[in-house]
């Protein structure tokens, strides 16, 4: 699915005082101080940095067996694939922050614009955020959040009035689901549709479950390897 990616040359920006990157997200230098040509456990040569977020950051490397010793540490621009034209199907990965879903959790957690809204209400979270994250869209594809939820949170009042209605400065513009979707025709659409709102709802309890999910009949349908 991608093509072999470019040797990297490193090059230093040291003088440039704009912060670029990784050095744009507080405690970077908890990150292992990787070097362009390194090799890892004697083994993985490291060839050119994919990107990065606030957990982690993605090398591509290539299987050797030579050895080079681990010192300094860098920052690197991420190598530019393009934009992918084909598409297979998903894998998981950067667990860096994953939690034990079974177990009640109240701190907060995922990029602002991707959070669950029992996270953004400081209520107890657990696995159906991960649901809200594969299927998240935005609350004008919503509506109004039922009025039961919002009283699971004594902070709900700081976004909604006491009818459940936005009461924050900026608009909350209502979205069509079928506009907001413009690469899918016909029946591929309405069950690629289906399939999002059983992730996207208010309340964590009404998300469908990963097992229901992988048994969705758009997701089992044909997809590109």
């Amino acid at each position: 699915m991608f093509s072999r990616p470019r040797l990297v040359t490193s090059r230093s920006i040291s003088s440039s005082a704009t912060p670029f990157e990784e050095e744009r997200e507080v405690g970077f230098e908890k990150f292992y101080p990787m070097t362009l040509g390194e090799v890892i456990n004697k083994k993985y040569k490291v060839v050119a940095k994919l990107g990065f977020g606030s957990a982690s950051t993605i090398w591509y490397c290539r299987n050797l067996a030579l050895y080079k010793s681990v010192n300094g540490y860098n920052l690197y621009r991420s190598a530019n694939f393009g934009t992918l034209t084909k598409f297979g199907r998903p894998i998981l990965c950067d667990f860096s922050l994953a939690r034990n879903g079974q177990v009640e959790h109240c701190h907060d957690i995922q990029p602002d614009p991707y959070r669950a809204p029992e996270v953004i209400l400081e209520m107890s979270w657990g696995y159906a955020v991960d649901i809200w994250n594969v299927g998240v869209m935005y609350v004008g594809l919503l509506g109004p959040p039922p009025l039961e939820f919002l009283q699971r949170s004594e902070y709900s009042s700081v976004y909604f009035d006491d009818k459940g209605n936005w009461k924050c400065l900026n608009p909350v513009l209502l979205v069509s689901w079928e506009e907001s979707e413009r690469n899918l025709e016909s029946s591929n659409k309405k069950d690629f549709l289906d399939f999002v709102r059983k992730m996207v709802r208010w309340t964590p309890e009404s998300r469908a479950s990963p097992s229901e999910l992988l048994a969705d009949p758009w997701l089992l349908g044909d997809v590109e390897e």
